[in-house]
C-alpha cells in the first residue's frame, strides 16, 4: 500500500522540480546588419538663442537691470572680486579697485585705483564695462555718477 502513494509523490515531486527549473536558452538569429546611408542628415542651421534680459535688486534695494549677461566686470570691492573669481567668472573681470588683490589671479586684472576717495571714472569707462560690483560700503555718491555716465552699477 505505502508503494500506491509512493508513485505519486514522487511523481508530483519532479513535475514541481521540472516547474521551478529555468528554461534552457534557445539560441537566437544575429540580424544581419544594414548598410549605413550615404549621406548623414543635416540639420537646418539656427542661430543661438539670444540670452533674456535680467532684472534682479541688489543689496541697497535698487532694481538692477542688464540686458544679457555681463561679458566686461568691474569690481570696486574686495569681497566681489573674491566672490566673482570663486564662482568662475574672473574672466568676465575687466577692471578692480586697488584691494582687490585676492585670489593670485586678480592681481592681473586692470586696477581702476582706489576706491575710498574719488573713483576714477575715466578709468572705468575706458574699460568699458556692462556691470560695476560695488559694496554697500560704496558711497552714493559714487554710484551715481558712474550712473550718470549710462553704466550699471
Amino acid at each position: 500500500m505505502n508503494k500506491k502513494f509512493l508513485l505519486p509523490i514522487i511523481m508530483a515531486i519532479t513535475i514541481l522540480i521540472a516547474a521551478c527549473a529555468t528554461p534552457t536558452a534557445q539560441p537566437t538569429a544575429i540580424p544581419a546588419p544594414t548598410t549605413a546611408p550615404a549621406v548623414a542628415p543635416t540639420l537646418a542651421p539656427t542661430s543661438a538663442p539670444s540670452p533674456a534680459p535680467l532684472t534682479f535688486t541688489d543689496a541697497s534695494k535698487r532694481i538692477v537691470k542688464l540686458p544679457k549677461p555681463a561679458q566686461r566686470i568691474i569690481s570696486i570691492a574686495p569681497s566681489n572680486t573674491e566672490i566673482l573669481f570663486a564662482v568662475g567668472a574672473g574672466k568676465q573681470v575687466v577692471g578692480r579697485d586697488d584691494l582687490s588683490d585676492f585670489p593670485a589671479e586678480a592681481k592681473s586684472v586692470t586696477s581702476i585705483g582706489s576706491t575710498f576717495k574719488k573713483l576714477n571714472t575715466e578709468a572705468i569707462v575706458a574699460l568699458k564695462p556692462d556691470l560695476v560690483l560695488a559694496a554697500n560700503l560704496t558711497a552714493a555718491e559714487q554710484v551715481k555718477s558712474l550712473e550718470d555716465l549710462g553704466i550699471t552699477v
